[in-house]
């Protein structure tokens, strides 16, 4: 038997880490560079992500993807113990994507797997070979995969969500229409008209839609200046960024804060 396989991706590095979480003990909102996924293994809690809640049991994990605002908090009664793995590189968004997590897919049960991975990791701690840090770090996005069904060939909807999903990972840059429509090697006008189908607006406005959120969590969750926010959302001109939330909101980026925080 003989099969080629190609792959995007690259490991550079990876942190671990575990906690048995007090009652109600809270993190965020908070919006990270980096992904993260936890592991829950007692207990339960909620985790917060474009404003929806998802109660997260045991047997599961929560994931957070970067540049994306997000809360989590342990029950009160039952709080959770888990298990929490970063891993550095490139081409982990579609890897991630593929094993179902995604910012509107992020919580789910996994095989037994990805904790006898994360228990190794744990019991070999800082003295684990990098060589073996970087080929568990493989195996836990293997095992997050298991039991994940292939998708089906696209539709009118997968085009769009993979387009939104392309997009959540593409704030902090400049995207325009026909990247997009390049990445999904559909034609520019059909992908317009989809979005119009599915959204009522045209693509352009979907990317200000959704720059102008990413915005708002920065807004709300930190003290980054309003030309740091711009460029973490795409903007290098503070002044276009301004006038395009403005274009939206009906006031200023600083203005809109300022009320928020009143």
């Amino acid at each position: 038997m003989h099969f080629d396989i190609t792959t995007n991706v690259k490991i550079s590095g990876l942190q671990y880490g575990e906690e048995a979480c007090a009652p109600c003990h809270s993190f965020g909102p908070f919006i990270r560079d980096h992904w993260l996924v936890h592991y829950v293994r007692s207990g339960h809690g909620f985790f917060r992500i474009h404003g929806t809640d998802y109660e997260v049991h045991a047997g599961e994990v929560f994931f957070i993807p970067p540049y994306i605002s997000t809360y989590y908090e342990a029950d009160r009664e039952d709080p959770w113990d888990y298990q929490w793995l970063s891993i550095y590189g490139s081409g982990l968004d579609e890897v991630y994507a593929a094993a179902g997590l995604t910012s509107h897919t992020p919580v789910r049960a996994v095989s037994p797997t990805v904790p006898r991975v994360l228990d190794t990791l744990s019991k070999q701690g800082e003295n684990i070979h990098p060589c073996g840090a970087v080929s568990l770090a493989y195996a836990f996005l293997q095992a997050l995969a298991e039991n994940v069904p292939l998708p089906h060939a696209a539709g009118d909807k997968a085009y769009v969500e993979r387009a939104e999903e392309y997009l959540r990972r593409s704030l902090y840059k400049k995207v325009t229409v026909t990247d997009i429509a390049a990445y999904l090697n559909i034609d520019r006008s059909y992908l317009t008209a989809l979005f119009k189908k599915h959204h009522g607006i045209s693509t352009q406005q979907y990317i200000l839609k959704m720059k102008m959120e990413a915005a708002c969590g920065y807004l709300l969750a930190t003290d980054y200046d309003i030309a740091r926010i711009a460029r973490s959302v795409g903007y290098e001109d503070t002044f276009v960024f301004s006038h395009a939330f403005k274009t939206l909101y009906g006031i200023s980026p600083t203005v809109w804060r300022k009320a928020q925080k009143q």
